[in-house]
């Protein structure tokens, strides 16, 4: 599967899977979703991405293909001289837009990479330079720091809450117990594993926006969640300190993590501070949870569904490639003559069409193939910038040198023309100048496949 293709279907169906919460889970407390619905909303968006980007497709999909033509005969084998089959390495050229998607796609992924571990590593260093000086009521090491961050909690083991050593001198007792108790939270419902958890989708999915948007949501949901976990029962002046503590660590203290008693996002902190204040409760509950759990299922089918008919339907059987053919030959194998096998052979009726699997350039099509008459006539294709593959002995050929052919178009005809026991294709294939399998480039080429 091609990055292109994985990337728009990413996008795609991010789109498609984002409008639901987006619609309904506004800038009010009492219209946000809750922490575990909007990471259903984001499994129902990575789960069928990756299944895409992964090219599985629906188990048993050969008995929806036509039967194969009655094989006759006994397999046959294709007599090659493997010393006279190494490749002279062509002229340089600029790589395709298959490698220069691969190679942007990669450096995004490793820049993403790269901060969260720089991130990951200041922690860390944090973590390791402060000194532990209480153990909190559900029984977390609590450790300061002379560093000006604001309070976080690291997930276990061991579990730990981080504290300013200012803040000890700059808020009363009270909220700073309140601001404990909102960490405690954070490590009762996981959210620091959570969290990295979802750092790392958001660099695979780096280029897609509606990923990071349900992110965002989701660790102002759980911050919210954790607020109601501290101030459960508490009454109006306790609230006001509270969001007046949030107010302080907001101005007083950077944000070393994401999912910290402050955010990085002065929105979230603005709706926090107003929920802080006035109470709330997720709206999704009852009817409305139900509806929207129900949703989020259906739309995680659907796309499970869609990414598995589309990789079904875009992929190529070699009863699509050669009708009635059948893999004589293998890859590596050694021959009669002890030689190792260089290509994959694949046996059909003589004259039996040759359709080619994927669209491609025709860079030779001729009687005498590398001015050696022991391969027959023969076609050369490139496609996806860096990928070649040879089809010799060939009983003819309808294309021509600089021909663009498209996926599904004849190119030629099975025969036994040069060095040949019998009518076969012998298939070749080179990625980067270099021999491959063509299993690895066409999987449908396994012996045995059908």
């Amino acid at each position: 599967m091609s990055v292109l293709a994985a990337c728009v279907f990413s996008l795609f169906w991010g789109a498609v899977v984002w409008v639901l919460p987006a619609a309904t889970g506004g800038g009010r407390p009492a219209s946000l979703w809750s922490p575990g619905m909007l990471l259903a909303a984001i499994t129902a968006l990575v789960f069928p991405s990756m299944i895409f980007a992964a090219g599985w497709q629906w188990p048993l999909q050969e008995m929806f293909v036509a039967a194969h033509t009655a094989k006759t005969g006994v397999e046959l084998l294709a007599m090659a001289d493997v010393a006279s089959r190494s490749v002279v390495p062509p002229a340089w050229k600029a790589p395709g837009l298959q490698s220069v998607l691969v190679g942007l796609y990669v450096a995004g992924v490793a820049l993403a990479v790269a901060r969260q571990a720089f991130a990951t590593l200041r922690i860390f260093l944090i973590v390791r330079g402060a000194r532990h000086v209480a153990v909190t009521r559900d029984r977390r090491k609590l450790l300061l720091t002379e560093r000006s961050v604001a309070p976080f909690a690291v997930g276990g083991p061991p579990a730990a809450i981080v504290l300013p050593e200012a803040m000890l001198g700059a808020l009363p007792r009270e909220q700073i117990d309140l601001i404990v108790a909102h960490e405690e939270a954070h490590l009762r419902h996981r959210d620091p594993f959570v969290s990295q958890c979802l750092a790392l989708l958001c660099a695979i999915f780096w280029f897609n926006p509606f990923l990071k948007d349900l992110v965002g949501r989701w660790r102002c949901a759980s911050e919210l969640r954790a607020d109601g976990d501290a101030l459960n029962g508490a009454d109006a002046d306790v609230r006001k300190a509270y969001a007046q503590a949030l107010v302080d660590a907001l101005r007083a203290w950077s944000n070393p993590i994401p999912v910290s008693f402050t955010s990085r996002n002065a929105r979230s902190d603005k709706l926090r501070i107003r929920a802080i204040i006035k109470g709330f409760e997720f709206a999704a509950r009852g009817r409305t949870r139900l509806l929207a759990g129900c949703t989020v299922l259906m739309l995680t089918a659907a796309g499970t569904a869609g990414a598995l008919t589309a990789n079904t339907a875009a992929s190529t059987t070699l009863e699509d490639f050669i009708p009635g053919g059948w893999v004589t030959s293998a890859y590596g194998v050694k021959r009669k003559n002890l030689r190792v096998h260089t290509g994959i052979d694949v046996a059909a009726r003589r004259g039996t069409e040759i359709v080619t699997p994927t669209d491609a350039l025709v860079t030779q099509a001729t009687d005498l193939f590398r001015g050696n008459p022991r391969w027959g006539k023969a076609v050369v294709l490139e496609f996806d910038g860096d990928v070649v593959v040879w089809l010799t002995h060939l009983d003819s050929y309808t294309v021509s040198p600089g021909d663009k052919v498209t996926a599904g178009q004849v190119i030629g005809t099975v025969g036994s023309t040069g060095q040949s026991t019998g009518p076969h294709v012998h298939v070749e294939m080179y990625k980067n100048n270099r021999r491959v399998d063509p299993v690895t480039i066409w999987p449908f080429l396994k012996k045995d496949a059908r």
